[in-house]
C-alpha cells in the first residue's frame, strides 16, 4: 500500500532542494483520479510565500512554481517530463519560452498523451483498483484471464482507464503494444 506524499513533505523538499537553485519549478503528479498528489503538491506551493517572506534578507531563486495534474500514469508522465525537458534545451525551436508559455505547452501535450498497460500480476491489479476505482479489469474478467492465463491490454488517456484487447499471455500482449 502506498500513500500520496503530503504537503509538508513536498514543501520542505522545494525549500531544501530546489529554491536556491532554480528560477522555476514545475511539479508534474500523476493523474489526480488516482492519487492526492496533485492536491498535495499545489497546497505545498501556497504555503511557500510563508515560509519566505518578501522581507527575507535571502528569499532564494524560486521565482515560480506550478502543479500540473499530467491525467496520466505511469510512462505518460515520463513522456510530459521528457518532453518539458526538450522543450528548455537551448537548441530547442522553443528557446528563450517563457514560464507560463512551457506551462501552455505541457498542458497542449495533456491532451496527446496515451499510455498502454498490460499489468504482469491481475490480483494487484483488481484488489488494488477497488482503492483507486479502477474498473478496468473487474472480478469476472480477473476470474477469466487467471483461468485461461490471458492479459489485457488497457488503454489510459486523460484520466480514464478501459480494457481495449486481451491477449494469450503478457508477451504476446506487449507485442501488439509495440
Amino acid at each position: 500500500r502506498t500513500e500520496p506524499t503530503s504537503p509538508e513533505t513536498i514543501r520542505d523538499f522545494i525549500v531544501e532542494h530546489i529554491i536556491d537553485h532554480f528560477e522555476f519549478a514545475v511539479i508534474l503528479c500523476i493523474s489526480s483520479t488516482r492519487s492526492q498528489i496533485y492536491g498535495n503538491a499545489a497546497e505545498a506551493l501556497k504555503s511557500l510565500p510563508h515560509i519566505l517572506p518578501e522581507n527575507s534578507p535571502s528569499p532564494g531563486k524560486l521565482e515560480h512554481a506550478f502543479a500540473i495534474d499530467t491525467r496520466a500514469v505511469f510512462s505518460g508522465e515520463a513522456l510530459l517530463a521528457n518532453s518539458a525537458s526538450n522543450i528548455l534545451r537551448p537548441s530547442s525551436q522553443h528557446a528563450g519560452i517563457t514560464f507560463p508559455e512551457l506551462i501552455s505547452l505541457i498542458k497542449n501535450q495533456i491532451r496527446q498523451v496515451h499510455t498502454y498497460v498490460v499489468p504482469d500480476d491481475l490480483a494487484y491489479l483488481k484488489n488494488r483498483g477497488r482503492l483507486r476505482n479502477e474498473k478496468s479489469v473487474g472480478q469476472i474478467d480477473y476470474l477469466i484471464a487467471t483461468t485461461l492465463g490471458l492479459r489485457p491490454v488497457i488503454h489510459w488517456e486523460r484520466a480514464t482507464s478501459k480494457k481495449i484487447k486481451v491477449c494469450k499471455s503478457f508477451t504476446s500482449a506487449f507485442t501488439e503494444i509495440c
